[in-house]
């Protein structure tokens, strides 16, 4: 393909147009935090990384993440503890995804990288995570990069070069590992990649040197457990804490734990549980857009991947499987949970699958009984789930499949095509972000800076345990500094006394994410939630969503 000056490039404009969505999307529709996992786990230990307490470990599995803690404690020490510094690593994961996938098509027409691209970024929930303290886009790179390795190796370097490319891809799968054990998910495509490969007799050096990489690595990464904690399998044994429910509500994943539910439950999981999610989620649109392109291959060409669609096509159709029915646990058989934030790994690679074969039937209307018979599918399955809005989404897809196929070949009928595909991609991003607009974490961050956040006399602030996480993060996790953030499950240990301000802070949002009821707390904090003014009561900021109250007699809270 002959080169053109970078400022004529469609790939660049892309790539800013991303940046400045990017920009939007995080100013204009930020949801806020979860409370839990994304506050208390990565937020809290990456203070730790930036308080200079590098490799801080504890019982709790979420300090072994040091992938994705290391570089949010290192914009927590440049920038302070706050949205934005929480949002670049997300951020820039995305963007490095992107160069990522223009460079695997890097072969094919602008238009098939910039549409991959584009399939890419605005998956729903691809973007909802673009600015969240969450790894599960820092593995879904890692993933797609480990991928991307071996496509070079095989494909563009003919096989060449084993030992670097062995080297690398080592590297990518230890520092996945080290963001998130989930990547372990996918070892059975690897190894059936390797196992292919052997039958096939080629690349036997390059699976060699893997081998021997990733045994060295594993060795050496077990020894620096193993002298941070004297114990090399110390992360395993705090996941298996998690399991048992070890840690206190939120903080755990006991209700994934399969072993312990009826055997109902874990055939749910593995049967329609994760298209079911796929569905109501909208993360099917990508793998549907892909569908095409994998039925495109003979079975025999398919499964031995002598091209790269078909080697792309087949670590889709694996890691679909693998992510459906692996197994994170060697004691019983546990598939992962079905958060869809743990399945972001799968959009990368189905964008570049999909991607050529998606232009093809937007210009030549190649393929076109296939995506006529997967849009119908996929829509016939959504009425049925009720899926709620993406009804409406799978329909327009469906609609402009249908359109497309009895109209002639025309450049501006593709363009528009494609544009309509776009559009019904976007509109649930645009939705999300308009329902994040009406949620009160703006509001509730403002109040917390304008009311308490330097504040110089000794305060409790007592709240729901959500809102008591979202304070300790805005108020940058100081243990030791005058304004504390107290959960109500906290009351019967505290003591309060004359020289320090007493605080309720009431929530909507966060009490309904708490899942908590106030009948059973104290009359005081119930008439805050009431619209009960006695003269004991003084408001600091009140709106319908979000209220500070100023409790002047902190002995009432003994009573019932």
């Amino acid at each position: 393909m002959n080169k053109l000056p970078l400022h004529k490039d469609i790939r660049l404009y892309t790539f800013l147009g991303i940046i400045a969505f990017l920009f939007v999307h995080h100013y204009a529709g930020y949801f806020g935090h979860y409370g839990f996992d994304d506050i208390m786990g990565y937020g809290y230990y990456g203070k730790k990384w930036a308080d200079g307490q590098l490799f801080f470990l504890n019982e709790d599995f979420f300090s072994y993440r040091w992938g994705f803690i290391s570089l949010t404690g290192l914009f927590y020490a440049l920038f302070g503890v706050n949205d934005d510094a929480s949002a670049i690593t997300s951020s820039l994961v995305l963007l490095l995804t992107v160069l990522l996938v223009f460079k695997v098509l890097k072969r094919e027409a602008r238009i098939v990288g910039v549409l991959a691209v584009l399939i890419y970024a605005l998956d729903n929930w691809t973007m909802y995570y673009s600015d969240k303290l969450m790894p599960d886009t820092s593995v879904a790179l890692a993933t797609f990069a480990a991928f991307a390795l071996i496509y070079t190796h095989h494909f563009e370097e003919k096989g060449t070069k084993s030992f670097k490319y062995a080297l690398l891809l080592s590297l990518v799968l230890i520092w996945a590992y080290i963001t998130k054990q989930s990547v372990l998910l996918l070892f059975p495509v690897f190894f059936l990649l390797l196992i292919i490969d052997v039958l096939q007799k080629r690349h036997r050096p390059f699976w060699i040197y893997t081998a021997l990489c990733c045994i060295g690595m594993g060795l050496l990464y077990l020894f620096g457990i193993y002298l941070l904690t004297g114990d090399p399998f110390a992360r395993f044994h705090a996941v298996e804490a998690g399991l048992d429910d070890n840690l206190g509500a939120g903080r755990s994943f006991s209700f994934c734990n399969y072993a312990t539910q009826p055997w109902a439950v874990l055939w749910h999981r593995i049967s329609y549980e994760m298209l079911d999610k796929f569905m109501k989620t909208g993360m099917v649109i990508s793998l549907m857009l892909a569908v095409p392109a994998v039925l495109s291959h003979r079975f025999r060409d398919f499964i031995t991947f002598k091209t790269a669609k078909a080697y792309w096509g087949l670590v889709l159709v694996l890691s679909v499987l693998s992510s459906n029915f692996m197994t994170t646990s060697y004691k019983a058989y546990l598939p992962i949970c079905p958060d869809i934030r743990h399945f972001l790994f799968l959009v990368p690679i189905a964008a570049v699958v999909a991607a050529p074969t998606l232009c093809a039937f937007a210009q030549k209307k190649e393929k076109k009984l296939a995506f006529i018979l997967i849009s119908t599918l996929v829509f016939a399955l959504a009425t049925y789930a009720e899926v709620g809005n993406f009804e409406w989404v799978y329909l327009a897809i469906m609609g402009l499949v249908m359109l497309r196929s009895v109209l002639p070949n025309r450049n501006f009928i593709a363009g528009g095509f494609l544009f309509g595909i776009t559009l019904a991609a976007l509109a649930p991003i645009v939705s999300s972000m308009q329902t994040a607009n009406k949620h009160s974490y703006v509001e509730q961050r403002a109040v917390i800076y304008n009311y308490l956040k330097d504040k110089k006399e000794p305060s409790i602030v007592l709240t729901n345990v959500i809102q008591k996480h979202f304070g300790q993060y805005l108020l940058e996790f100081n243990e030791h500094g005058p304004v504390q953030f107290y959960d109500y499950g906290a009351l019967a240990e505290l003591e309060f006394s004359d020289q320090t301000a007493v605080y309720v802070l009431v929530n909507g949002a966060t009490r309904y994410m708490s899942n908590f009821s106030y009948d059973n707390l104290p009359r005081c904090i119930r008439d805050c939630y009431e619209n009960k003014r006695p003269a004991s009561i003084e408001v600091v900021y009140e709106t319908k969503e979000v209220a500070l109250y100023r409790l002047h007699n902190a002995q009432l809270l003994k009573q019932d």
